[in-house]
């Protein structure tokens, strides 16, 4: 502004010389032509007045907003950071207590980053589910999602499971294709709040729900049991994609490769070994059946199982912890945060499903009661003696720490986006940015 006011004065100054050079020859017409450029001249330092005059309370509004924005990055950072830091207490008494029961159990705990690369040895087949509250956001988004074939609806199966349908239904309901996917629960969805972080507390919900799971029995045609909120943004091939190199190979292996799969007598070629030999032990020890069951054909099943392959060990109680040895050891889920499991998206093996469901009983030293139902799951996992894979770049979530928006990572799932405009940016986002080999 100050070269452009120099610049004016100096045309000024040279506009009055030439008015008086002109005078002597045309006077009227130099003094017209003068006084037009003046003109010219005070309109332009006029107008860059009023600009300058009007910029002033527009930046002094931007620079309100941008101080208003840091002072509030600075509450969230600062309320962040004493979350984290009340979360790292309760992850390292979580790592101390999964510490006590790999002593006691000798469990295998994978950092999913060893004996890995698989290809295509590994089964993906993925089946998925989710629980609706017949109330709120979930039914709308859940709907908009199963239009455009996104989240769950991404698998080889999906179900939905809820106590109602109505906001689903229209006029024509018996006509919508997501319908046929509900899986009508008859008990209540209601539950309380409470806890250190004042979540839900929602276990002997979601524990009803994974014994529904099994009682229908469709995840056992699928290799991989996925629950997924209906605010998570969720890839299911991105998924695929990682458990060809990410899951390690003891795991994968199949188990009729050791002599321990499905009985060879021709009447009995669908009955799982490790089940036969559990039969056996209603009479038998487990040596017994383990003898008995390894007889050949067509004596017997021909099955060659260890102990922790097929045996049913008891419980036992080991202090204030009450441990049980799993009869399959090829059981594994996912720990999804550095805090531990959380429940946007959990990721089970179909062995340790029904290992879950079938040893709730063994689990009930748990106070259920007190925490929700990831933090359960967890743990009666880790009580159970089921292998646990840390894989973090599962999820990013606010909870754990992690800011998912703008969703520009190669994470398989980002939690949380309640409304569909927001779940649906997150999705094209993550599409146009991270979708890179994961």
């Amino acid at each position: 502004r100050r070269s452009r006011r120099q610049e004016m004065r100096a045309a000024e100054k040279k506009a009055k010389e030439v008015q008086e050079d002109l005078k002597e020859h045309k006077p009227d017409q130099a003094a017209a032509e003068a006084d037009a450029e003046l003109k010219v001249l005070h309109r332009e330092e006029e107008a860059e007045k009023i600009k300058e005059a009007n910029s002033r309370p527009r930046l002094a509004k931007a620079l309100l907003r941008m101080s208003a924005l840091i002072r509030q990055v600075a509450r969230e950072k600062k309320d962040l950071k004493s979350d984290t830091e009340a979360a790292k207490k309760d992850a390292h008494k979580d790592q101390e207590y999964a510490k006590s029961l790999e002593k006691s159990l000798g469990t295998k705990e994978s950092n999913a980053t060893e004996d890995l690369s698989l290809g295509s040895e590994v089964d993906q087949t993925l089946y998925c589910w989710s629980l609706m509250l017949p109330f709120g956001y979930e039914p709308g988004l859940l709907k908009k999602q199963y239009d455009r074939g996104a989240g769950i609806f991404g698998c080889d199966k999906a179900q939905v499971f809820t106590n109602s349908t109505t906001l689903l239904d229209s006029k024509t309901s018996a006509q919508i294709p997501i319908l046929k996917m509900v899986e009508l629960l008859d008990f209540s969805l209601s539950v309380p709040f409470g806890g250190k972080w004042y979540t839900a507390l929602n276990t002997d919900v979601f524990n009803r729900i994974w014994q529904k799971v099994v009682a229908l029995g469709v995840y056992r045609n699928y290799a991989w049991t996925v629950k997924a909120d209906p605010d998570t943004v969720f890839f299911p091939d991105r998924l695929r994609l990682s458990l060809r190199s990410r899951v390690p190979k003891w795991i994968a292996q199949k188990r009729n490769d050791s002599g321990c799969g499905t009985c060879g007598l021709p009447r009995f070629y669908r009955d799982d070994c490790a089940a036969s030999v559990r039969y056996l032990q209603q009479s038998h020890t487990c040596e017994e059946a383990l003898r008995l069951i390894a007889r050949p054909v067509p004596t017997d099943c021909g099955c060659v199982c260890t102990a922790e392959q097929a045996c049913d060990w008891p419980a036992r109680t080991d202090g204030e912890i009450t441990s049980w040895r799993p009869s399959d050891p090829s059981a594994m889920y996912i720990n999804n945060c550095k805090f531990g499991l959380h429940g946007p998206l959990e990721l089970l093996n179909n062995q340790a499903v029904t290992l879950y469901v079938d040893s709730l009983s063994s689990c009930t030293n748990l106070p259920n009661d007190l925490w929700g139902e990831d933090k359960y799951l967890d743990r009666c996992m880790l009580q159970l003696g089921v292998t646990r894979v840390n894989w973090f770049n599962l999820l990013s979530e606010t909870a754990c720490g992690e800011t998912p928006a703008p969703c520009i990572s190669n994470d398989i799932a980002f939690h949380p986006f309640k409304t569909a405009d927001e779940y649906f940016a997150c999705q094209a986002s993550a599409r146009a940015f991270g979708d890179v080999q994961v």
